[in-house]
């Protein structure tokens, strides 16, 4: 009899990791499949139709090309069309892409502010004898507060009047424990102001947090699904780490992990993407539920300073060009922070 108990258990626990693996894959297929409808799949319905419209109505077109007669307006506009969307189409996949995203143009807005904010913060710190400590220290504070709002602000959406708000906060490293304190977040967050996550010496992170992980193991990290039900509010949740692989023929000459403002701008244009590793079940719950009314994170190391935190209502919306810009924006605060750190 315990022989095959033993048996059945053996079966349970192979099943129950088969069943977690392929769970990870179909996630991992998903994220991809996420990832092309938001960037080509309106390019590739308009190839589509473009090739569905030419094949059927190749008789009418070909008449319009080769006929001597002079097409009339309507015929001159249907041919012009069907000629317009195949060619855009065929450039948005093969040349420069002609379309460019409300997330895009709120990303370029505002790194074009950070740098103002980031200028007038080194002017502040080179004139620190004149200006006095208090005033690095109150700079710093401000640039923070709108660092924090300002990319917030990049990853909310806004669909006919619809409003997603995103939300930001910046984890700090406390000098004097082994853990993380949330110093700062966006106007409007319902973050717990002081929140402490404790950084594990092994790495067992199921009474931590995705930030803890995040900046121990300096890789981005992203919680997909926060919320649960209540009953199940104690249960840790599965924090998936993302390390960047570069398309290149020289990647084994490379260091494994590489912070973006570390890499030689050379290298960009051989292009990237981000690989996920196997998740780590990981998350310290609030004392109130009101607390966690968000559906997905996302953790930026700052190896320097602590983590950026993003947390939205949506559920698993972020893909490589959200992790991208997320990595661009906590390079703007760690060299804020270079240019003031030991200078404060």
């Amino acid at each position: 009899m315990q022989l095959f108990h033993k048996i059945r258990d053996s079966f349970t626990e192979a099943f129950k990791h088969l069943a977690e693996g392929f769970s990870r894959a179909m996630w991992s297929l998903r994220k991809l499949r996420q990832s092309f409808v938001r960037i080509h799949l309106t390019h590739s319905l308009a190839f589509c139709l473009a090739v569905i419209v030419g094949i059927r109505e190749r008789r009418e077109i070909y008449t319009m090309i080769w006929c001597r007669e002079p097409l009339t307006p309507f015929q001159g506009l249907i041919l012009s069309a069907t000629v317009l969307t195949f060619g855009a189409a065929a450039w948005e996949f093969l040349g420069n892409k002609l379309t460019t995203s409300a997330q895009e143009i709120r990303f370029q807005q505002g790194t074009d502010e950070l740098l103002k904010e980031l200028r007038d913060l080194w002017g502040v710190v080179q004139n620190k004898r004149t200006l006095g400590h208090q005033a690095v220290e109150e700079k710093w504070e401000s640039f923070t507060d709108n660092f924090l709002d300002i990319a917030a602000n990049i990853f909310s959406v806004r669909h006919f009047g619809w409003n997603s708000k995103a939300h930001s906060g910046l984890m700090v490293k406390d000098p004097d424990n082994q853990s993380l304190i949330l110093k700062k977040f966006s106007t409007g967050a319902g973050y717990k102001p002081g929140l402490k996550i404790p950084i594990p010496y092994d790495n067992n992170y199921e009474e931590s947090g995705p930030a803890a992980l995040a900046f121990k193991e300096k890789t981005l990290v992203y919680v997909p699904k926060v919320y649960v039900p209540k009953k199940e509010r104690e249960h840790p949740k599965n924090a998936w780490p993302f390390c960047r692989e570069w398309k290149t023929s020289r990647r084994k000459q490379q260091p494994e992990r590489e912070e973006f403002y570390e890499r030689p701008a050379a290298h960009l244009d051989e292009g990237f993407y981000y690989k996920a590793g196997n998740p780590q079940p990981c998350w310290k719950p609030s004392a109130e539920q009101e607390q966690e009314k968000f559906r997905t994170v996302l953790c930026i190391p700052i190896p320097s300073l602590g983590v950026l935190n993003f947390s939205t209502k949506r559920r698993d919306p972020f893909i490589d060009r959200d992790f991208f810009m997320a990595e661009c924006l906590a390079a703007f605060l760690a060299q804020a922070n270079a240019f003031t750190r030991g200078r404060r």
